[in-house]
């Protein structure tokens, strides 16, 4: 039997065995616990399987084995939709229902290709060489781009509404599934590219190599991830919208809030809510959010932000008094991390706490 081994299929079968057994240990984990990652497991495996007819090609083992033509493992059109419906039930819009519509295209096009699977090896080489198989692959490319754009949108409108109600991002702005969304959309770019462009056999090794690192990132990365929880109550009146506040209400509940914030140094807390707030004010959660938004014009993280670096710059200039690094500071203000401290301090003041300090040590 006549099997081809190189370098690109050496790579494409690690890549399946490594993410076929990172899927199932996940998918035995998620059972186990009940937890949501069973969707991340389900993509792992699916996006896996996309390298078995690929394998087959290389090795040669389809013409040596002609009844293998068009094997059904095409997972182009079912992975992303798994990774979205996952993204979805970890996300801040989890208690909404479950899009599970992504899912049917997917569904279909694999009961699609295990029906051409099943004819005569003849018809299935006719299909094979017919321009429908050609224009299906880019169907399914431009499927997965344009679902990646959408899920990337998606994390962005739950990041907007996780800064509506944590006063801290950590864990919860899906920053990986992000990279991991944009890594996924310029090799797919690259390959839609190459199919009017012969690919070169460096640019195959690349994306192969891309596509082994991602498994590995995902499942990691995903593994870890914490569901975010939506914390804001529905509307105590449901016909009650923001035009229907007035303004003196509004900025009477910005003021409430900031004398609670400053006289209790609340700021401080790395988990603080705006929930926590509002029971303090005895004010709907929503009210307290839509008077932040509208008076200060900035979300509720921001917001807490603004007292936390206050706060943050009196106790730079008394570094020498007060024992603290400037890291210390930022854990001291009620930042989770080093780099959400400078970045914070860096947006509200256009400077880093290091320069800052400096700054004002010249002057003094």
């Amino acid at each position: 039997m006549d099997i081809n081994y190189n370098i690109i299929s050496l790579i494409e079968t690690l890549g399946f065995v490594q993410g076929v057994i990172l899927g199932l240990i996940l998918l035995i984990i998620s059972y186990k616990k009940q937890k949501t990652t069973i969707f991340l497991s389900l993509f792992i495996l699916a996006f896996s399987f996309h390298f078995v007819p690929i394998i087959l090609e290389d090795l040669h083992i389809i013409k040596n084995y002609p009844i293998l033509t068009l094997p059904p493992f095409n997972a182009t059109w079912i992975a992303l939709p798994l990774f979205f419906i996952y993204i979805h039930k970890i996300s801040i819009f989890s208690q909404e229902k479950t899009p599970y519509w992504v899912l049917y295209p997917g569904l279909l096009v694999y009961i699609f290709q295990l029906v051409v699977f099943l004819l005569p090896v003849e018809t299935k080489l006719e299909i094979k060489n017919s321009p429908f198989t050609n224009m299906f692959f880019i169907l399914g490319l431009l499927y997965v781009i344009s679902l990646a754009i959408y899920t990337i949108n998606y994390i962005r409108r739950h990041n907007k509404e996780v800064k509506n109600q944590y006063s801290s991002m950590e864990h919860k702005d899906l920053r990986w599934a992000n990279f991991f969304l944009i890594c996924l959309i310029v090799p797919a770019l690259l390959v839609l590219r190459s199919h009017f462009i012969a690919p070169t056999y460096n640019f195959r090794i690349v994306t192969a190599c891309i596509a082994v690192s991602l498994i590995y990132w995902v499942t990691i990365k995903g593994g870890m991830q914490l569901n975010i929880p939506p914390i804001l109550p529905k509307r105590a009146n449901p016909s009650e919208t923001q035009a229907s506040i007035s303004e003196e209400v509004l900025q009477d509940i910005v003021t409430q809030t900031e004398k609670f914030i400053i006289s209790s140094e609340a700021y401080k807390s790395k988990e603080l809510t705006i929930v926590e707030i509002a029971e303090e004010l005895k004010v709907h959660p929503r009210r307290v959010s839509t008077a932040i938004n509208k008076i200060s014009k900035k979300n509720f993280n921001s917001y807490i932000n603004k007292f936390r670096i206050d706060e943050a710059k009196k106790l730079i200039l008394e570094l020498e008094t007060n024992n603290l690094s400037v890291e210390g500071i930022g854990s001291e203000v009620g930042f989770h991390s080093k780099s959400a401290f400078y970045s914070a301090f860096k947006k509200n003041t256009n400077t880093t706490p290091s320069e800052y300090k400096n700054q004002y040590s010249k002057i003094s």
